[in-house]
């Protein structure tokens, strides 16, 4: 695939308009996080594997996740938040668009914000099980896992 029709599949799913929640978390709101701090900012990571995480939702180069709504878990009392589950459209250059659930448990004094795709817990949990049958040695890591990582604040 030319770099070019990369470049112009990337800018329209970036500009695609999706039902924008309006109650975009406080960790979130007007925030930045990368999984790179390096790569704060404009995607430049050619490799796509530096992600960004904002209140609109995760994107990479080729790929992105647009969040259409948020339910909190937080103290009554206090306020304080202890995770975030956000319902997202995900797509990538291929066109294809897939729902997906993302857990999101912020730690605002770190400043990072851990985050977990559902779908790809269910193809780590597919793989070890496969892993089991197959009475091979169970991954180390979940190699499914991309969006599910830690993501730190832009300064």
């Amino acid at each position: 695939m030319s770099l070019r029709f990369s470049l112009v599949i990337t800018a329209f799913f970036a500009h695609v308009s999706f039902a924008y929640s309006e109650n975009v978390p406080g960790f979130l709101e007007g925030k930045l996080y990368s999984t790179d701090v390096a790569q704060c900012g404009d995607i430049v990571d050619t490799d796509g594997n530096a992600l960004q995480l904002s209140g609109e939702g995760i994107f990479t180069e080729e790929f992105s996740c647009q969040f259409v709504g948020f339910k909190t878990d937080a103290d009554k009392d206090t306020g304080r938040i202890f995770g975030v589950v956000a319902t997202a459209s995900c797509s990538d250059d291929s066109g294809i668009s897939r729902p997906d659930l993302i857990s999101m448990s912020p730690y605002e004094e770190g400043g990072q914000v851990i985050v977990q795709s559902q779908n790809e817990y269910l193809l780590g949990e597919t793989e070890i099980i496969v892993a089991q049958q197959l009475e091979k040695p169970f991954p180390e890591k979940n190699s499914y896992a991309w969006v599910s990582n830690t993501y730190n604040l832009c300064k």
